[in-house]
């Protein structure tokens, strides 16, 4: 019922190996990435990449006697929004209202009308109180300080279930971690 995962290993730039054991015989195995499934298998490792300078992925693992998840919602927000098609924007400040007030949680820098440049801007928040209404705003700013007309946005999280509540357990003669969901 439970599975064992083994050190990750790095195996390019951007690439790594995830590995696990479990205590079942001949189990399948459901991977997920960030709450989805990416993978179903009987192998006891998968490769996955990570670009540089993004989140860390979350990587699940599920043998045959786990439950499925049950359907949920995310609790991260994803904003989005397009870009200026008139003005100079230098950053765009995301900012999130916190204890009755608003507190910087990124800037975004507009690489301007580049080859490479987006028509919009994407942003992961942190993870989210369930049962609440956040609040967020993108104001941008100009090249020369002044700052725009904010957009805003009203994010209200109910995901289920909640993550379950872990246990973790490092052994360092076999450099093993183990993870039980209580």
């Amino acid at each position: 019922m439970a599975v064992t995962f083994r050190q990750p290993r790095r195996t390019g730039s951007d690439a790594w190996v995830i590995a696990w054991t479990s205590d079942q015989v001949s189990p399948t195995y459901r991977v997920y990435r960030d709450g989805r499934l990416i993978a179903t298998t009987t192998a006891q490792s998968i490769t996955i990449t990570v670009a540089a300078g993004s989140e860390t992925p979350v990587i699940e693992v599920l043998d045959d006697a786990a439950d499925l998840p049950t359907a949920g919602f995310p609790g991260r927000a994803l904003l989005a929004w397009f870009r200026s098609a008139t003005g100079s924007v230098n950053h765009f400040r995301v900012e999130e209202y916190v204890g009755a007030a608003w507190t910087l949680r990124r800037k975004l820098r507009d690489p301007g009308s580049t080859i490479n440049a987006a028509g919009y801007f994407t942003w992961k928040s942190r993870w989210l109180e369930d049962v609440t209404t956040h609040q967020f705003r993108v104001i941008p700013v100009g090249d020369n300080g002044n700052q725009g007309s904010a957009m805003t946005f009203a994010v209200f999280v109910v995901r289920h279930p909640d993550p379950p509540s872990v246990t973790v357990a490092w052994d360092s003669g076999t450099a093993k971690v183990t993870i039980t969901a209580a």
